[in-house]
């Protein structure tokens, strides 16, 4: 199997076959749906994207391109797949001619997805090409291409994508597509936490519950009575590893994995490192998925749940930052969080 071309960028529908082709020849175990299906799109766009049959007698001497022909028309899938020529009304033409996506196209998001699943193993090199097609094919349009990757996901997450890949890709448009600012709402005047030092707007959230909301406890409300014990355990628990306050009320605690919006003066005060914060949120997101995926909306609702020491609002900028590395507190915590 080729090495994957992490260096080029380009949505070459060439590339896209070469590729899965090879895929698909290591392992014929798996995928011949898929491979049926794309290996009759790819041969549609060859014949009427303009690209002229081959003069098999500057391509191929006579014997080779009797051979080819005889491969193909014998009707074997695997030889179809095998040979870089194929044939249609007695033409010859070739997949090795450059043949590049068009993103007025309506199929455009498919080839699109095709080709960034290729750096499945070299998630290093996604920021880059998504650079790249951010000033190529959307002209530095973020909120364009903003737009255009959550619906990707939204389509291909779990049929292309693996959720390492999704969750990549959700990392880059947040930290290089949406304008970070910190949060500018000021707790009322009866709130006992101190307002926030900064006037500058936050963006607008985008999803529909502003909190940690579990995926059991969306699916059935009576959930969080269900399980009550639970909760309050897990919130001693976080108490006494000195990750939140000792005061902590155990109904504001629940209230945080509920639908339910939280007072100002109800979040949760963190007086652990924003990086134990940070690892909180992902491992219940990502990791282990026990709280509905937020999408780039993950740090507002952090927000939205808890304070600092001092009891001021933390902003997003700072959760998506956090740096630290001691990895025994992050154990201890993912180790409390089983509980729920």
């Amino acid at each position: 199997m080729r090495e994957v071309q992490y260096k080029y960028y380009h949505i070459d529908i060439r590339d896209i076959w070469a590729y899965e082709r090879d895929v698909f020849l290591s392992d014929r175990s798996v995928g011949r749906s898929f491979i049926t299906s794309l290996l009759k799109k790819v041969q549609y766009r060859i014949i009427y994207n303009k690209r002229e049959a081959l003069d098999y007698k500057k391509e191929l001497n006579e014997f080779t391109y009797t051979q080819y022909y005889n491969l193909y028309m014998g009707g074997n899938f695997i030889k179809h797949i095998e040979i870089f020529y194929f044939f249609y009304k007695e033409k010859m033409y070739t997949y090795k001619n450059e043949i590049l996506a068009d993103v007025r196209e309506d199929d455009f998001e498919y080839w699109f997805a095709l080709k960034l699943r290729q750096y499945e193993t070299g998630l290093k090199h996604i920021d880059t090409f998504l650079h790249y097609q951010l000033r190529l094919y959307f002209k530095k349009d973020k909120e364009k291409m903003y737009d255009f990757l959550v619906l990707l996901l939204r389509q291909y997450e779990g049929m292309y994508f693996t959720d390492r890949l999704s969750l990549t890709v959700e990392e880059f448009m947040e930290e290089h597509l949406i304008d970070q600012e910190p949060l500018s709402t000021v707790p009322p005047k009866e709130s006992i936490q101190k307002p926030l030092r900064s006037s500058h707007k936050q963006r607008e959230f985008q999803g529909h519950h502003k909190t940690l909301v579990l995926e059991k406890g969306l699916k059935d409300s009576s959930y969080y009575s269900k399980h009550a014990i639970t909760f309050a355990r897990v919130n001693r628990l976080l108490k006494e590893a000195k990750f939140i306050d000792r005061k902590t009320n155990e109904k504001h605690f629940t209230a945080i994995f509920t639908t339910v919006q939280i007072h100002p003066s109800n979040r949760i005060q963190w007086i652990g490192t924003i990086k134990e914060l940070q690892w909180f949120v992902k491992y219940l997101v990502y990791d282990t998925k026990k709280v509905i995926h937020l999408r780039n909306d993950i740090w507002v609702a952090t927000l939205h749940c808890f304070v600092n020491k001092k009891g001021e609002a933390y902003t997003d900028a700072q959760l998506r930052g956090a740096k630290g590395e001691n990895l025994d507190r992050k154990f201890q915590l993912e180790q409390i969080l089983t509980e729920l």
